[in-house]
This record gives structure tokens, C-alpha cells and sequence, in this order.
């Protein structure tokens, strides 16, 4: 495998005819070749013939299905797969189309169009190789998802990974419980390594990149197809400014095309983050073992950067997210249900009415928008509610899921400046009304959570009641703004009745520099 590029020109010349350009690719273990049209590749000394005889089969069936994927070359007398030496060993040599475009991974930014076309590939992908059968499909190999818990266990650099913990975390509490469940889904062969550098990308004049192809069969096995789309989803997520926005667009487009059930769906995120593990502890192998091959670090730096910020993620929001996207029912049914018909027993908030409270157009294009939403003076809201509200006594009411601009502290951005993703949507209903406004508690509960928040621009007093109405029925209702007093004085468990007043609303200067108000 040592010779030179010439070498293998020379030899391959002799069975394909090779354009003038030449140039060696990249590869974790055999050698690949271009001459600007084709793809020659090099097997590895003793790579097993099944795998390539698998690869041959895969694209010999997929030839006819119109899908993106490179077509077999064959040699001028008919064949596919032949043997060359190097002078000590043999190696089996085969054609590929080549795929145009660049890899996933030099495609910036990654557009949701992008996303979403790599999703209706796949699932057409998935629908072409339903009725394909080979018998290395069931070969045991060190990328089948299904034996994670094999890598992290027979991993001894694993202890000195910088993120040990969060990787014994994931195989732990995600891997574990998914490969149980995982286990009872239907095998079909699936692609299994479609990373940033398998999936190629065109962008055509004046248009979003398009998806131009998927390359590299080789790891294909027999397994659950959602295998398939957690991985893609992975990669997708590691090249995304807004990796959960990424998912939900990705599952969803792939789901329009392939339907996935519940068991599916809840699958994706451990699995997900089961394969960047898995992808962590081979690299962090390599380090140790003093293997240099730039090929086996292609994806760590997004990797690290990723679990750090994401691998403690809440499963379920997660999960409930995906099944919005892809249309099943909301798991919290019981809760809307529940609410819907006893939602009118519930005491008020506040000791007044707020039928004919005026209301703040805090949208990104509203009137009442400070005149600098990015650095918002907020003396320009506290002036606008005493118009509305001179006295205090009718309250002003801030609207639920408005999209505002008014977020300007740091720690609203998912990234280091103005142009990374922040928060914009107030989740929340506001009511503006004095400092010292007791506020009661609208259900029977206990205290969640209790604190302060200190920073500009946050909560102040910020308390959380838990409700649990129904053996089947649990939710939480959030208070923010409040005096500092009312969150120290509560403690977890604490028991609070409808209708007691449990807190009073902050002053700015404990509430984040916000005038008066509830985010309820």
C-alpha cells in the first residue's frame, strides 16, 4: 500500500481508461484514486472480499432506483472487481462514478432546505434497500450502534477522555435503555456512516445547496433504520448553528417520506448521541495509541464542542419537540385534557381583574419595540405601562409566544456575538403591575424550585410550583420577577394551597432591571 501514486496509475491504467488528472483521496484504510470522473479505489491488504463483493451488490441494486448515489465503472472487459499486487500483497481494486460537488462538511451555512432534501434522500434510500439482502450485512463490526456498550467497555483510553464523565453519562443512561429498546425494531439494510464527508452538496446559481449525493457503502449492515437517521441527524446537528432546530427539520422531512412510530421517535436522540460517543472513544483511542491519521480526528472538535453544550439535554423536551415535528400526539394529552376542563376552578393570580388590561406590543416589528432592541433601555418600557396604567390599578399584559428582540444579555445567545441564535420568543404571559403585588397561587402544589437570579436582564425571584392533580397528571407553573424575599423564604416540597398568596412582585433593581411585572 506504500507504493506510489504513479504505481497504482500505471496498474490501473492497464485495466480502466484514465483521464490525465490523478490525485489521491482521502481514506481510513484503502486507497482512493480520482481522475476527475471516477472513483478507483484499493482495498486494504486482506480486506475481507464480502465487503466488497457487499458494496458491488448495494450499488449494482440501487443502479435503477434514480437516487444519489455513484454508479459502478467497470473495467473495459465487463468486470467490477479485480486483483492487483503492490509487489508484497494483493489487493482487490473496483470503480466508482465520482459524486460532484463538496462534502457536507465545507457546506456553510447549512441551510433547513439542505436538511431537509438530505432527509428525502434518505428515506428514499431506505425504500430502495428494504428488499436487499447480502450476507455480510450481518457482520460484527466496531460501528454497529448496537454494540456501543462493547466500545466504552473495551476502551481503556476511555478514563483519560477530557469528557469521561459525559461519555459514561450517555452510555449509560441513553445508550443502555435504547439498545434494550432498539433491539426490538426490524432490521433492513441501512448506509450506517452517513457523515459530514459522505454526503456531497451542490450549490447551483442563485439557489440553496442542494444534496448532489451519498458516497461510501462500506460499513453497511442489517439494523433498525432509525440507526440511519439518528447518525445523519448527528453529523447534521455537529455542522448546525441551531443543531435541535436542524433535527426537528430533518426528522420531520424524513418522516413525511418514511412514517416513524413512537418507539422510533424516541430512539433519536439517545442514538444520536450514542454514535458521537462511539466516534469519541475510537479518536481518543487513536491519540493514545500514537495513531497521527488526521482521518480518525475529522469530526472531534464538533464532537467535544457539542456534548459539552448539549449532552445533558432533557430527553423528553427532546423527544416532545420530534413528535411535534413529525405530527404524533403531545404527550402531555393527559395535562391539556385535564386542564381544558378544570382550568376554570383555578384562583386568580391577582387581587383585581385583568379583563380590560391594556396590552404591550413588544414584537419585533411592534410599536412599543424600544427604539434599540439589541441594547434595550428599558426606562422606555417602564414609561410606556405607566401611559397605559397611571395608577397602577388595571395592570398591562405582555402577550404569550411573542417574538421580541428585547433579549440583549449575553447569556441569551447560543453563540459569542449578536448574530448567533438567541432567544426570541417570550414564552410566557407578562402582567405589569406595582413592586409588592402579592401574587396567588392559582392551584394546590408544592415548591419545585425556589432561587435567585441576579444578572441583568433575568429573572430576580424566580419559583416554580409543582401540580399533581391526578395520579396520571403532572405540571409545573413558573413566577418570575419576584422580590428576593419571596423566593428565600420558600423551600423544595413546601406545601402551597390555591388561592395563598406565596410571593409579591419585584422592584427593578431585584428583578433584573425589568419594570414590575409577572413572567407567568
Amino acid at each position: 500500500m506504500r507504493k506510489t501514486n504513479d504505481h497504482w496509475r500505471t496498474l490501473l491504467g492497464e485495466y480502466w481508461t484514465l483521464s490525465t488528472e490523478w490525485q489521491s483521496l482521502a481514506g481510513e484504510f484503502d486507497l482512493n484514486f480520482s481522475d476527475g470522473t471516477v472513483i478507483y479505489k484499493v482495498m486494504r491488504a486482506n480486506c475481507p472480499r464480502d465487503i466488497v463483493d457487499l458494496q458491488i451488490a448495494c450499488l449494482t441494486h440501487l443502479a435503477n432506483r434514480n437516487l444519489a448515489v455513484p454508479r459502478l465503472v467497470p473495467t473495459a472487459s465487463g468486470g467490477h472487481l479485480i486483483e492487483l499486487s503492490d509487489g508484497s500483497s494483493t489487493h482487490l481494486c473496483w470503480a466508482i462514478s465520482r459524486v460532484p460537488g463538496t462534502v457536507l462538511a465545507e457546506t456553510r451555512p447549512l441551510a433547513l432546505t439542505l436538511v431537509a432534501d438530505i432527509a428525502t434522500t434518505l428515506a428514499s434510500l431506505h425504500t430502495a434497500l428494504a428488499d436487499f439482502e447480502h450476507p455480510a450485512l450481518t457482520r460484527t463490526m466496531r460501528w454497529d450502534l448496537r454494540e456501543a456498550l462493547n466500545v466504552r467497555d473495551d476502551a481503556g483510553a476511555l478514563s483519560s477522555h477530557p469528557l469521561a464523565d459525559t461519555l459514561h453519562a450517555i452510555f449509560s443512561n441513553l445508550t443502555t435503555p435504547a439498545l434494550e429498546r432498539l433491539g426490538q425494531l426490524p432490521a433492513q439494510a441501512i448506509h450506517n456512516d452517513l457523515n459530514e464527508h459522505n454526503l456531497f452538496c451542490t450549490t447551483p446559481a442563485n439557489a440553496a445547496p442542494q444534496l448532489a449525493g451519498i458516497i461510501d457503502f462500506g460499513d453497511m449492515i442489517a439494523a433498525p433504520r432509525v440507526v440511519d437517521v439518528a447518525i445523519a441527524a448527528a453529523y447534521l446537528m455537529l455542522q448546525s448553528e441551531q443543531p435541535i432546530t436542524a433535527l426537528n427539520r430533518f426528522v420531520a422531512a424524513y418522516a413525511a417520506q418514511h412514517p416513524l412510530d413512537e418507539s422510533e421517535i424516541a430512539l433519536i436522540w439517545p442514538l444520536a448521541l450514542t454514535r458521537m460517543a462511539v466516534s469519541a472513544v475510537h479518536a481518543h483511542e487513536a491519540v493514545v495509541a500514537g495513531d497521527d491519521d488526521p482521518y480518525l480526528q475529522t469530526s472531534q472538535a464538533a464532537v467535544t464542542r457539542f456534548l459539552a453544550a448539549n449532552a445533558a439535554s432533557n430527553t423528553d423536551f427532546i423527544e416532545a419537540g420530534l413528535r411535534q415535528a413529525t405530527g404524533l400526539p403531545s404527550q402531555q394529552q393527559p395535562t391539556r385534557d385535564w386542564i381544558a376542563t378544570h382550568g376554570n376552578t383555578a384562583a386568580p393570580l391577582f387581587d383585581r381583574s385583568l379583563a380590560n388590561a391594556p396590552q404591550l406590543d413588544l414584537h419585533i416589528a411592534g410599536i412599543d419595540t424600544p427604539d434599540n432592541p439589541i441594547a434595550p433601555d428599558l426606562s422606555q418600557v417602564a414609561s410606556l405601562i405607566t401611559a397605559l396604567d397611571p395608577d397602577g390599578t388595571r395592570g398591562v399584559l405582555g402577550r404569550y409566544r411573542e417574538a421580541r428582540l428585547i433579549y440583549g444579555a449575553d447569556f441569551f445567545l447560543a453563540g459569542d456575538h449578536q448574530a448567533s441564535a438567541r432567544r426570541t420568543f417570550h414564552i410566557a404571559i407578562d402582567v405589569f403591575l406595582p413592586a409588592g403585588t402579592p401574587v396567588h397561587a392559582p392551584l394546590d402544589g408544592v415548591v419545585h424550585s425556589a432561587e435567585v437570579c441576579d444578572r441583568e436582564f433575568d429573572y430576580g425571584g424566580l419559583i416554580v410550583l409543582k401540580h399533581t392533580p391526578t395520579d396520571d397528571v403532572t405540571f409545573y407553573t413558573l413566577y418570575g420577577h419576584l422580590q428576593h424575599d419571596s423566593a428565600a423564604s420558600l423551600a423544595p416540597g413546601q406545601p402551597i394551597k390555591r388561592g395563598e398568596v406565596f410571593a409579591h412582585l419585584g422592584a427593578e433593581h431585584e428583578n433584573g432591571g425589568w419594570p414590575p411585572h409577572i413572567h407567568f
